[in-house]
């Protein structure tokens, strides 16, 4: 990094623990705080300022009782960690670089990677790894998601990768009964890397006990769950979300395009896409907000590229038709290809 690059991300780490001191000690005066800051500065768009907002009036607002339960229950050096990456690395240097992308390529930026560590195909070795997150910062992505990993066989390379790209944030994608409990010590010392469980919807949800265990410890809780015709209505409208506060979930990730490579048995169509699309993003911080935070990958604009174990990259729109391999070309020639 530059001189300049440095002193603003000490400025940003500086005004992160100065807030997280603030919130634990008055928290209706911080937030209060925070609003003004980001008026002065003009640091959020109009509806995020209005959730701010929202949260500054209402003190019962359940986004609000998620944030301080969080703050007092995340292991401190995670919170820290999580949040400097998400806003100077991934919110200022990942925005300038995506942007210069954007106009250099003429394509839509990515601003998350899936990573499928191994398939029938092949396996991605910490080698394959490290070479894909280097030119996946230079594209501006520090958000990965690592799927199909063996924590228990690949711990030494998981912890190897996120210390040496401690500026991004990995999420290791399992079900509950891959749950490696002897990376929850690591974990707080990266402050970097997180659990993300795959769940199902359903009147008996599995691996609800991984995600209480995962709360226990200090770590974030976040689950992630493929939408599809079977479960959709659910996941928007039945008790699905309230279960799923009960054991401690902060974040849930919604995907569509998924699994990785493979043919897709029960998609949504288009229509059912653009309901599903406005129900998620009707649970924001309008009444009826609930205390969980639930991110739609497939609506926003959000854009992502998705790599398989064999190293085959995807576009989110043809999940089976690979754009190139990463291992043979690398990640920016296959990229280019998205303009074709």
């Amino acid at each position: 990094m530059t001189i300049f690059e440095k002193a603003n991300r000490a400025g940003v780490r500086s005004f992160i623990n100065r807030t997280l001191a603030s919130l634990k000690k008055d928290p209706d005066k911080a937030i209060d705080q925070l609003v003004k800051t980001a008026k002065t500065f003009k640091a959020l768009d109009p509806e995020d300022l209005k959730t701010w907002e929202s949260l500054a009036r209402n003190r019962n607002h359940p986004w609000r009782e998620m944030a301080l339960e969080a703050l007092d229950r995340i292991h401190e050096n995670i919170l820290k960690t999580s949040l400097l990456n998400i806003f100077f690395y991934h919110a200022i240097q990942g925005e300038k670089r995506r942007e210069e992308w954007q106009e250099k390529l003429d394509l839509p930026a990515a601003s998350f990677m899936v990573v499928e560590a191994q398939n029938r195909q092949g396996t991605l070795t910490y080698q394959d790894l490290d070479n894909l997150v280097t030119q996946g910062k230079d594209l501006g992505i520090y958000f990965y998601f690592l799927r199909d990993l063996d924590l228990e066989a690949r711990q030494r390379e998981i912890i190897l990768l996120a210390s040496k790209h401690n500026d991004c944030i990995f999420y290791l994608w399992i079900s509950g009964a891959c749950l490696d409990r002897g990376l929850a010590a690591y974990m707080k010392k990266l402050g970097n890397v997180h659990f993300l469980v795959e769940i199902q919807s359903g009147k008996e949800l599995e691996n609800l006990d991984a995600l209480a265990w995962i709360w226990s410890q200090g770590l974030p809780v976040t689950a992630v769950i493929h939408l599809d015709k079977k479960n959709y209505k659910e996941v928007a409208e039945g008790d699905f979300l309230d279960l799923l506060i009960q054991r401690g979930v902060q974040f849930l990730c919604c995907f569509q395009d998924l699994p990785l490579g493979a043919k897709l048995e029960g998609g949504l169509d288009p229509q059912e896409k653009v309901w599903i699309r406005k129900k998620l993003a009707d649970l924001d911080s309008r009444e009826g907000a609930k205390k969980i935070l639930v991110v739609d990958y497939d609506g926003g604009g959000l854009e992502g590229l998705f790599v398989t174990g064999s190293g085959d990259l995807l576009s989110r729109q043809e999940v089976a038709d690979p754009l190139g391999n990463v291992k043979k070309t690398g990640l920016v020639e296959a990229y280019k290809k998205r303009k074709q």
